[in-house]
């Protein structure tokens, strides 16, 4: 039976593929390949209806090529059995949509002078991570990589860069982070905000920290609380400013995963004051957050000024009003958030194979 990876199927541009979702109508509904078409056939499949699965599927056009998916690529194969017992060309996405989970590309935002910005984005994930390189240098920085670190190793092998730190812009509630674990390996620096760790690790606090140098390049450090007591935004040599769960292009971060009411409403006021803080940047800087939901072409990204003009919770000026907005579009919860914060709040390792289990799903880092 034929197979394709993540990464063939996102480089895919074939007209002649058609991408076929046979889960739950909700769980697609909820996180799926943009483009797909979903026919629910997935407990049909496994309760052994297999007639009425082949009359769900008949209505599929013969001339294209049928991709099939499922959660993990298991049942997606039985789906193709049937389809090419009728006549049907088919090819099985590997993994599923947990392979579809862990697929990462990259692409340059800013490539000029002596700096290089990388964006890494995790498609399925709807995560953003970044490479601060000095090409005079050789060296780099990593903001928020996922625990997929090899992906951060070989990009900076690419570019011949010697990782000299990997910083987090905050904790993270719907991954796990690679940070600490890449900066082992690499023996570079640790840095995140003192306010956003438990472990009792060496690290570089960025709750103090002004700027952070790189060859012939400047990141500065901004303190944005609300998301998390420790969120920092980093302004790359005034041109770019990574906002990790701060601010996005559709709305701004949430801020009360994993926190009482009373701590959701102090952190709503103080994001609040970070954005407030951020409207005064130059409104030509570039925004590249942490995630992402929707996207026509990479990188992804946005001028402050495009996002202020576009962006609701960026037009509210009465501190009371926008924490009255942000409570009342709070989305539902990520998959497993309580245990993920916890685990990267107390820097644990976690096998592959349970971090892949336990992300699994959108990331819901947005409110407004």
């Amino acid at each position: 039976m034929q197979t394709i990876t993540s990464k063939e199927l996102a480089k895919n541009n074939d007209e002649s593929i058609l991408i076929l979702d046979i889960r739950n109508f909700n769980a697609f509904k909820d996180w799926h390949i943009k483009g797909s078409k979903n026919i629910d056939v997935y407990n049909d499949i496994w309760e052994g209806n297999f007639e009425k699965v082949k009359k769900e599927l008949s209505k599929l056009p013969k001339e294209k090529t049928i991709v099939t998916v499922c959660n993990a690529g298991v049942t997606s194969q039985n789906a193709s059995m049937l389809l090419e017992s009728m006549g049907f060309k088919t090819i099985v996405l590997e993994k599923g949509m947990l392979g579809w989970n862990s697929l990462h590309e990259s692409a340059a935002v800013i490539n000029e002078n002596d700096l290089l910005l990388k964006q890494i984005i995790r498609v399925g994930k709807g995560c953003l991570s970044y490479l601060i390189g000095s090409k005079s240098a050789k060296e780099c920085f990593i903001v928020d990589p996922s625990q997929f670190i090899e992906e951060y190793a070989d990009l900076a092998n690419q570019f011949g860069f010697k990782i000299k730190g990997v910083i987090e812009t905050h904790v993270h509630a719907d991954h796990f982070s690679g940070a600490k674990l890449l900066a082992e390996i690499t023996k570079a620096s640790y840095y995140v905000s003192s306010e956003d760790l438990k472990a009792k690790i060496d690290f570089t606090d960025l709750k103090n920290a002004n700027e952070i140098k790189i060859g012939e390049n400047i990141i500065k450090i901004i303190q944005t609380p609300g998301h998390t007591n420790g969120s920092v935004c980093l302004l790359v040599n005034d041109k770019a400013l990574l906002t990790g769960d701060t601010l996005f292009l559709e709305g701004v971060g949430r801020p009360d995963l994993g926190r009482t009411q009373e701590e959701i409403e102090k952190g709503a006021k103080l994001l609040f004051n970070s954005l407030n803080q951020i409207k005064d940047f130059d409104k030509n800087i570039i925004i590249l957050p942490a995630h992402f939901t929707n996207y026509d072409k990479f990188p992804i990204y946005d001028k402050l000024n495009n996002i202020l003009n576009n962006n609701k919770s960026l037009q509210i000026s009465s501190e009371q009003e926008f924490v009255n907005y942000i409570l009342n579009n709070l989305p539902i919860a990520p998959p497993n958030y309580q245990q993920i914060k916890n685990m990267n709040l107390n820097l644990v390792q976690v096998p592959r194979q349970m971090g892949e289990q336990l992300e699994f799903g959108p990331n819901r880092c947005a409110s407004g």
